[in-house]
């Protein structure tokens, strides 16, 4: 069966909080102090969002959908319809991802204040979802790279898939997730967070594949999340106690498209994994960096990270340092 990474909190609406504007990010380097502190922001590059589709009408996400707004276009694969807007009642996931790429609240930004997004809805009302929807998905990405003012470069799938046979082999989405590389697209996915303590380290299908970026979900000390999946390849990212945007529906319904609430999983992990790798990219770009490919901004990231031991799985992690990713270029100039 398919789901949300964070497929349990997906389903069941206690398990988010509406918080107030004063309860402070996971991390301190945040899109508003990258913006200040190295002048990028995201902007000339579009993320897709690959997940339960965008609530576009949230303020910090750019209050609407089309050309002249932040979410700049879409489709729903679930109900094969051009409207990928996250509906009730199995709703939330993708806008709160969104959010922690994206937003633009002063008080709790997203990495990359400055990017266009599209959405791509893969899950219906009621948070089910198919492999064939997201292969349609990722097709559209590959047919559509340069179809808007600013090129895709980076996708999110913070979807995770255990098939009902433990050994079963998949592969549904491997074709299109090697185009995507060689469309020269960041494909961040989450690792999944069914870590037991005891099994060795592996990641759940897609983020398996090669030709994507696994990421795992750390907590306010920097360590590992413990229910989450990680492999030796991982890139280790915040993913605990993430407050981002959120659908008006999902508490006070007021009209009101200001909500945010706090969620936890490798699904909030990853997007702040996607949301570094626009910003390592335009520093790349600003710097002359010629040759700018998936695997040079996972190399850039990993080089520049964090480096933790976990006991569990006896593997070295990668934790994302998004400062030292940032000034290893100012350092190189001079």
């Amino acid at each position: 069966m398919l789901f949300a990474a964070d497929c349990a909190r997906i389903f069941t609406d206690s398990d988010y909080e509406v918080v107030a504007q004063s309860l402070a990010d996971a991390d301190p380097l945040n899109g508003i102090s990258v913006r200040e502190q190295y002048g990028f922001d995201g902007y000339g590059q579009t993320v897709v969002v690959i997940d339960s589709g965008v609530a576009y009408d949230h303020y910090a996400l750019g209050g609407g959908f089309g050309t002249d707004y932040r979410v700049v276009g879409g489709w729903d694969f679930a109900e094969n319809d051009a409207n990928p807007y996250d509906d009730a009642p199995g709703g939330l996931h993708g806008t709160h991802v969104a959010g922690i790429i994206a937003s633009d609240d002063s008080n709790h930004p997203g990495l990359a204040t400055g990017v266009d997004m599209v959405a791509l809805r893969v899950f219906n009302d009621s948070g089910y979802s198919e492999l064939r929807w997201i292969e349609q998905a990722l097709d559209w990405v590959h047919a559509h790279q340069y179809s808007f003012e600013h090129p895709i470069t980076t996708v999110n799938l913070s979807i995770s898939y255990n098939p009902l046979a433990g050994n079963s082999v998949v592969t549904t989405l491997d074709d299109e997730l090697a185009t995507l590389k060689n469309d020269g697209i960041f494909v961040a996915v989450a690792a999944g967070n069914a870590f037991n303590g005891n099994a060795p380290a592996t990641v759940s299908y897609p983020a398996s594949n090669p030709n994507v970026v696994p990421v795992a979900s750390v907590n306010a000390e920097g360590q590992l999340s413990s229910f989450s999946q990680r492999s030796a390849d991982v890139l280790a990212a915040p993913g605990e106690r993430i407050v981002s945007t959120a659908p008006d529906y999902l508490f006070d319904f007021n009209g009101k498209t200001d909500d945010f609430a706090v969620s936890s999983g490798t699904s909030m992990a990853t997007p702040y994994v996607a949301g570094a790798s626009i910003l390592v990219r335009q520093a790349m770009q600003a710097h002359g960096v010629t040759t700018i490919t998936p695997d040079a901004i996972y190399s850039h990231l990993q080089q520049t990270a964090d480096v933790i031991y976990d006991a569990a799985s006896q593997t070295n992690i990668h934790r994302v340092n998004l400062s030292r990713a940032l000034d290893a270029f100012a350092a190189n100039d001079d």
